[in-house]
C-alpha cells in the first residue's frame, strides 16, 4: 500500500544532496515534489524499468538489488537519494529498490527534477559526482568480476589443454606428455567436467553474483 504524505523542510533539509544549498532555495525543493509512504517490501523502483523519477529517504531504509534473484547491493538511509542515474543517463534502470520496513520518500517526476537541477550550482555537481562514483564502482566490479573469471577459466582451460594435447598435437606429445605427467590425475578427473560446469555456471550467474562470490576466493 502507497500513502500520499507532505513533504516538510525539515525532512528534506540533511540530505547530501543539499549541503551547500542555503535554506531560503530549500525550502523550495519541497514544492518540486511529492511525498509517500510505502511498507516493507514494497518495490519503489524495478530493474528494466524506464527512469521517469528520483527520490531523496525522508525516514527508512531501501534496498539496492541486481538481477533476477535480487542480489543485495547495499542498504540506503535517510537523506539518500536514488535514481538520478536513469533520469540524467536515460537508461533503463539497472536496480531494484525495495522498501526495508517502512519508508518515507521525496520523489521528483522529471519536471520536478528540472526544476531540483537548476535551483543552485551545488545541486547538479552533487548529483553528476553521484552519478560518475556510481558508474565507476559498477565498473570496477565488472573488471574485477571478468579479470578473475578469465583467470579461473583460462587455468583450468589450460591444465585440460595440456593434459590432452598430445592426442591432437602428435608431435607435441612427448613435451604435454612430460608437463601432463606433473598434473595429478585426481585434479584432472575434477578439472574437465569442473571447466565446463563453471563456465556454465558463471554464464548463468548475474554480474553482482558472481563478483560477490569472487571476492570471498
Amino acid at each position: 500500500m502507497i500513502k500520499e504524505i507532505d513533504v516538510k523542510l525539515k525532512d528534506i533539509k540533511d540530505s547530501p544532496l543539499f549541503l551547500d544549498v542555503p535554506e531560503r532555495n530549500v525550502k523550495k525543493v519541497t514544492s518540486y515534489c511529492f511525498g509517500r509512504k510505502y511498507e516493507n517490501g514494497s518495490t519503489i523502483i524495478q530493474e528494466g524499468d524506464v527512469g521517469d523519477f528520483m527520490f531523496i529517504i525522508l525516514s527508512g531504509q531501501v534496498d539496492i538489488l541486481k538481477g533476477k534473484k535480487n542480489v543485495k547491493l547495499t542498504t540506503l538511509g535517510k537523506g539518500a537519494f536514488v535514481g538520478e542515474s536513469a533520469l540524467i543517463s536515460k537508461a533503463p534502470r539497472n536496480v531494484t529498490v525495495k522498501a526495508n520496513g517502512e519508508v518515507t520518500l521525496a520523489i521528483f517526476d522529471k519536471k520536478g527534477f528540472d526544476k531540483l537541477s537548476v535551483l543552485h550550482s551545488s545541486i547538479p555537481m552533487t548529483l553528476m559526482k553521484a552519478h560518475t562514483d556510481r558508474c565507476k564502482d559498477t565498473v570496477k566490479k565488472t573488471s574485477v568480476c571478468c579479470s578473475k573469471q578469465f583467470v579461473l577459466l583460462v587455468l583450468i582451460g589450460f591444465l585440460v589443454f595440456v593434459k590432452n594435447a598430445g592426442s591432437l598435437l602428435p608431435m607435441a606429445k612427448p613435451i604435454t606428455d612430460f608437463i601432463g605427467g606433473l598434473i595429478p590425475n585426481e585434479l584432472m578427473a575434477l578439472g574437465g567436467p569442473g571447466y565446463v560446469l563453471l563456465f556454465l555456471k558463471l554464464k548463468k550467474m548475474e554480474t553482482s553474483e558472481i563478483v560477490a562470490k569472487l571476492d570471498k576466493i
